[in-house]
């Protein structure tokens, strides 16, 4: 096995359950070498364990905010994602993607602060392996909703390739879809 998808459409199954079963998967998977999973599901695995899983390049987060999160609410993907956990359990990933349902699981491109931050934060704590990052990998349906002006895109591009390595290629797609290349 070495690529597994791990998406629950169950409502029932309760969030040990689907802890458990990613667990078991990533302990007894020795060659998997990409994973999809929910983040809140990856994170709460990290809680209990001290593994790591360097077998594993690619990495995509499945992020939801939860029922209860409200459009009109902005959530810091500071807080979202802890780079440091991803980091510790997945040494050696050279690819992260993300992606999550519009105004459920989106990382917003705006404030301009908060993204670099993030962007940063991943890119230290993912180095040397990191090649490739990303944000809002989702079906293009979803992603034309959400729009960012040509200018604006020019600039957050811009100001990312500063901050990381002027070496790197950056892009916002289909609204906001970006990603990174190292």
């Amino acid at each position: 096995m070495h690529d597994v998808t791990l998406q629950f459409n169950n409502q029932d199954l309760l969030s040990s359950h689907r802890v458990g079963i990613l667990d078991n998967i990533l302990q007894s998977a020795y060659y998997l070498t990409s994973l999809t999973a929910q983040w809140s599901d990856v994170l709460n695995v990290a809680k209990n364990n001290i593994r790591t899983y360097p077998t594993i390049k690619r990495l995509h987060l499945l992020l939801s905010f939860g029922r209860d999160w409200h459009g009109d609410v902005d959530v810091d993907a500071m807080v979202l994602l802890d780079p440091s956990v991803i980091a510790h359990l997945f040494p050696c990933l050279r690819q992260l993607s993300t992606s999550g349902a519009l105004s459920r699981g989106r990382i917003c491109l705006t404030p301009l602060d908060s993204l670099v931050s993030l962007v940063l934060s991943l890119v230290a704590h993912l180095s040397p392996h990191l090649t490739f990052l990303y944000l809002n990998n989702c079906e293009a349906s979803l992603s034309r909703l959400v729009t960012l002006s040509k200018d604006k895109k020019k600039h957050v591009c811009d100001v990312l390739k500063m901050n990381i390595s002027s070496a790197a290629r950056t892009s916002i797609t289909d609204g906001d879809r970006l990603r990174i290349w190292l």
